[in-house]
């Protein structure tokens, strides 16, 4: 059971035989096969809701009762601050994508991490080609590394900025733009000023943490 952030709606997920169905302030949805783990989400403004479900072998992402394209598989659904647009990573064969608004965006060997910025009108995920990992801002790509810290890509609080930890050789570096940090050992909690102005992370060299500004 789960409240809409306003506190006024709830929503469940019920099984009837072998079909599940969600339940919206008590009203039955269309059954499907399965229902995505944790995948029953509200929209910021409680007007909105959005879930995976399970037909056959294929999932969809269904929005206010309305079932959208299928895929293999789906994950990382999310609403834009605003309530107003919605994005999800979707399988397709052995490739995924990211599927913002309804749009299927480029295919990759794995999506993750999706982000909305502040403002709603910028889009920002991690995205593995042959073994490389990079961060897709916007539709364009950023620099390929080892490996992203999926968890860490934030963008700042007016939207014009966004950073990320990625792994270049065997050190972790911290990418603002297209500029990056000097190389560390290890690298966590990259965050902005409420002014948008500054940046400061933790970083781990010689075996101390030290914060950066």
């Amino acid at each position: 059971l789960t409240f809409s952030p306003d506190g006024k709606r709830t929503v469940y997920a019920a099984k009837l035989g072998n079909k599940w169905r969600v339940v919206l302030d008590g009203d039955e949805d269309k059954e499907y096969d399965g229902l995505g783990e944790d995948s029953i989400h509200f929209s910021p403004n409680s007007s909105r809701l959005a879930y995976v479900a399970k037909v056959g072998r294929n999932w969809l992402v269904v929005a206010n009762g309305v079932p959208g394209k299928t895929y293999g598989g789906e994950n990382n659904l999310i609403f834009s601050p605003d309530s107003k647009r919605m994005a999800y990573g979707a399988r397709r064969g052995r490739k995924w994508l990211v599927v913002i608004d309804h749009k299927e965006q480029k295919k990759y060997d794995r999506v993750d991490g999706i982000r909305f910025s502040p403002d709603s009108k910028r889009v920002a995920y991690g995205a593995r080609r042959k073994g490389r990992w990079m961060v897709v801002v916007d539709r364009r790509e950023g620099k390929e590394y080892g490996a992203i810290r999926i968890e860490s890509i934030v963008f700042s609080p007016d939207s014009r900025r966004f950073a990320y930890g990625a792994k270049k050789m065997r050190q972790w570096v911290v990418v603002e733009g297209n500029r990056e940090s000097r190389a560390y050992d290890a690298v966590r909690d990259i965050v902005y000023s409420p002014d948008s102005k500054r940046l400061v992370y933790a970083a781990l060299r010689d075996g101390k943490w030290v914060t950066v500004v």
